[in-house]
Order: structure tokens, then sequence, then C-alpha cells
């Protein structure tokens, strides 16, 4: 169960539309979620249409002594998504001083695995309902809009993400998003590129477009997913729910890796030679090679140095194309790449960004549904396509270039010319 507070002290940077349709989009893609509305405006609680002033329970009595199971104040909305609402009587808790900052916590640790996703619309102050949010959560995201004062503001909700990181000894996974983001916007792109320069791979790359019918959404009672799914607002919020997911995804497989050997600038090995993105067109149409084609294989072994003693230890053969929930784990090891993409046959040749999800290494991953087959590949790294450094087998492209070649059968992922084949388990 991933537990995701959203919060930012500052108002109208669309926080609660985020905790809505971020929900509801989640659930959506079938996912169990719990929307908790910690927000005494009630803004979350509303936008799905609920009362709160007609329910005998609501956030509020969370946080009072003997008061039932959580999973009374679950309101269902649909199948898969549920909200615990609240009211105006939420502010007392603050004044009240009879909870402690470890209460909600306490409380979730009831619902054990109950849902996928709880979401947890945080207060735009930081007091101690904020407090709680971040002390129950695994994660917290920040919406930023782009303006000055949005940015101003930064600096004091890490200060508070930094003193609970502290008393609690918890490492909380930190994101970052762009709402309210219109690209004619001069400034707009100029603020994108320093949250981008600041937060790097913790900004989604999905943004959220300034879009009235979000705003016509909410003043309905509903989440974007069941007003208009053919709207802007529609499309930024079902990406960022799969980034969302992705990104869970990535974090389970790369925990699950072992370290047994270093790979010193392994992208700098021998191999085909490079070219530059626009001087190869590659097509969705493009003839697939027979299978007694000839390969070509990358050099894999680089031998470490007497300096390498303190990099991050890698297996090659975790960093190669593996099985995992939800599809095909890609890797790509270089520190000083600003951006890493992928593009193939499996996503007719549109390129895919990777995450950097470990900076001191430079480890990119990218988690793609696949199907059985063989399949022909690149990264774009930094505007330069390369092939994988990994999957040792390549091949010519009818461009006169070479790709990295995946072949997928059931639950095994072959790789031609290797020491062994590669099982899907992870």
């Amino acid at each position: 169960m991933r537990i995701i507070a959203i919060a930012n002290q500052k108002g109208g940077c669309g926080k609660t539309t985020t905790a809505i349709n971020l929900s509801a989009s989640l659930a959506f893609l079938q996912k169990k979620v719990l929307l908790i509305d910690l927000d005494s405006q009630g803004h979350a609680t509303c936008g799905l249409g609920i009362r709160a002033e007609f329910l005998e329970r609501t956030s509020y009595e969370l946080f009072q002594e003997s008061n039932g199971s959580i999973r009374d104040f679950v309101v269902p909305v649909n199948d898969y998504l549920s909200i615990i609402p609240t009211y105006l009587r939420l502010n007392h808790v603050e004044q009240e001083h009879t909870a402690g900052q470890d209460c909600l916590k306490n409380r979730l640790a009831e619902l054990s695995d109950d849902y996928d996703f709880v979401i947890i619309d945080s207060p735009p102050h930081l007091g101690l309902l904020t407090f709680n949010a971040f002390t129950a959560a695994h994660e917290v995201i920040v919406p930023i809009e782009p303006s000055f004062f949005s940015l101003h503001g930064l600096a004091k909700i890490f200060e508070t993400i930094e003193s609970v990181r502290k008393t609690q000894n918890k490492n909380l996974r930190i994101h970052a998003l762009m709402t309210r983001f219109e690209k004619r916007i001069r400034l707009a792109r100029e603020i994108q590129e320093e949250v981008r320069k600041y937060f790097k791979s913790q900004l989604f790359m999905n943004a959220i477009e300034e879009n009235v019918r979000l705003k016509e959404a909410a003043a309905s009672g509903k989440s974007i997913v069941d007003f208009d799914r053919n709207s802007t607002g529609f499309r930024n919020y079902m990406g960022l729910a799969i980034e969302v997911i992705e990104r869970g995804l990535i974090w389970d497989a790369t925990e699950q890796q072992v370290y047994s050997k270093t790979i010193k600038h392994v992208i700098d090995a021998p191999e085909a030679p490079q070219v530059e993105a626009n001087s190869i067109p590659p097509s969705e149409e493009a003839p697939v090679v027979a299978e007694d084609a000839q390969s070509t294989a990358s050099p894999m072994e680089t031998a470490p140095d007497d300096n390498t003693s303190n990099e991050e230890i890698w297996d090659p053969d975790e960093l190669r194309p593996k099985k995992v929930l939800g599809g095909i784990l890609f890797s790509f090891l270089n520190k000083e790449s600003l951006s890493v993409l992928i593009a193939g046959d499996f996503n007719r040749w549109v390129a895919e960004p990777l995450m950097q999800v470990d900076e001191n290494s430079g480890l990119w991953q990218k988690v793609i549904p696949i199907n059985e087959g063989t399949y022909r590949y690149k990264f774009l790294v930094d505007d330069i396509w390369r092939t994988d450094p990994f999957n040792p087998r390549n091949e010519m492209n009818p461009y006169g270039g070479i790709d990295s070649v995946l072949k997928l059968n059931g639950t095994v992922v072959f790789h031609e010319h290797a020491k062994e084949t590669k099982t899907g388990t992870c």
C-alpha cells in the first residue's frame, strides 16, 4: 500500500484538483484507492459530490480517541475509489491539541493492504494536520504552479519535510508536479526549467496544463474521469497516474537488484558508431530481420580500474532487459546524461523518457508493457542514438545503423550470443 501526501502551503497551486483527479485516474486503471480529505475546506469532498455535513463521521473523528475502526469512516465513490470526507469542524483538531503527529499513521496501519494507494489531500498550511500527513506517508507530491511566489514558498515545505525525516527517522520520497502549466507563456517555460534543474528526476515528466474542463468538473462534483474523457485534463492526469504506477514498479525492481560487479563507463565501451538523433529515420514499418540474420554483439566486459572502489556496484546481468511486474524493465547507466529516452517497435519509435532512479551511479530505468515477439529498439541519450550496452544482441537496420534486438518468448527473455539465457523471474 503506497501512501502519498499531496502538499503545498500555497493556495491555488492545484493541490486538491490533483488529489481528486489522480485518485480517480488510478481508480480508472483499476487500482484500489482511498482519498483522505485533510483540508478543512472540504474541497476534495465536495469535488466528488459528497455532502459531508450530513455524515455522522468525517476525518475530524479520525483524530479522536476510541472512535471505532478507520474502515467505518470510508465512503465509497465507485468500485475502486473511496474517500474519507471532511467538514469544517476538522479545524478544531489543531486547536484542541488532543492528537499527536503519528495519529493518522496509526489509523492507516489498521488498513493493512486494503488499498493499492492512499492519497492524502493536505491543508494549505504547515500545521499538525500536515505533519500527520507527512508522518503517515511514504511519498509527497508537491504541486508547483509556474509563478515566482510558488517557487518562493518551496523552501518552507522542504523545511517541514526535513523536520519529519529527522524526528520520524524516515525517508520520504519527494515528487514535484508542474500544474496550471501553459507552454505558450515564456515565464511558465522558464520556471519549469528552474524546477527541473532543482528537482531533476523527481519532477514528473507529465505536467498538468491549464484546462477549464478541470474547473467545470469540480463545479459539477465529479472527477475529470467521470466528467470529460476527451479533455486535456483527463489526458494529463491519466499520464500522471501511469507515471506514478511506473515509478513504483521501478523502485520495486531496483530494490531487488543485487550489486556484485563494478561497471565503469560501460556506455563508452567500443560498439557500433553512434549518430545524431535526427540522422536516423526510425520507422515503425521497418522490415523484421530473419532469425538467422547476422548479429553483432556489443562488448560487455569492462575491467574496473583501481579508482573505482567507491563506485556503485552493478551486475551487468541484472541490468539487461528483464521481466518484472508490468512489463520489461530497461536500464541504462551514465552519470553525465541529462536525459535518456527509449524508442522501438514496441512503442512505434516514439521516444519515451526513462527515470533516473539513482543519481550517484547514473542509473536510468523504465518499465514498458510488451507482448511476446521480437523487437528492435535504441536509447536516445542527450539526443544521440545508442544501442543497449547491456543487451549483447545487435543487428543492422535498413538505414545502415545498428539496433538492439530483444526477443520475448513466454516468460523468458532471450539474449542470443550471451553466456546464458536469463529467465523472466524478478
